[in-house]
């Protein structure tokens, strides 16, 4: 993990990091929601400011326990062995999943990641510096990536979803 070149993953663990994302852009598909944020610059350098962090919620509306949890283990998945070459530093993503993610193949789990990945890329800002990780792993996610999505995720604040939130540990 000391490759500068690779990024370090993390963990979302607090809830204010979780609210904080919902003002960040957002990515739509039947799989799950992605929110995603730019870290703030201005609070003093921490340890985790040069790591992505990805938070996991499934909430009740899904299903029982073990619906919700089979739901966290795929999506667990599904960033560990994508994330390295698709997020950027200093950001946090948030993995809301919805009932279609149970049941659809890995492979399509991957595609809407990766697609989400991309498109959240062009939409948050890059410090002075930072390279795009889309442009710069571009070999690596040509070979996951599926047809471009149809429609972009609509831009209404009145579809966040409300309630009690249950998140990944």
């Amino acid at each position: 993990m000391d490759d500068p070149d690779t990024v370090q993953l993390g963990r979302i663990k607090n809830r204010r990091d979780f609210l904080a994302a919902r003002n960040g852009p957002k990515y739509r598909r039947p799989t799950f929601l992605v929110q995603a944020r730019k870290r703030s610059l201005s609070v003093p350098s921490r340890i985790d400011d040069n790591i992505a962090r990805f938070g996991i919620t499934v909430t009740k509306k899904v299903g029982n326990s073990v619906v919700r949890n089979r739901i966290r283990r795929r999506l667990r998945e599904v960033i560990r062995l994508n994330a390295q070459s698709c997020a950027a530093v200093g950001n946090d993503y948030v993995l809301i999943a919805r009932e279609p993610s149970l049941n659809v193949p890995f492979s399509a789990l991957v595609s809407d990641f990766v697609a989400a990945m991309e498109y959240l890329s062009q939409k948050l800002p890059l410090t002075p510096g930072q390279q795009n990780p889309i442009s710069t792993h571009s070999g690596q996610i040509a070979a996951a990536k599926q047809p471009e999505p149809e429609g972009r995720p609509d831009k209404s604040a009145s579809s966040q979803p409300t309630g009690s939130q249950s998140h990944g540990k």
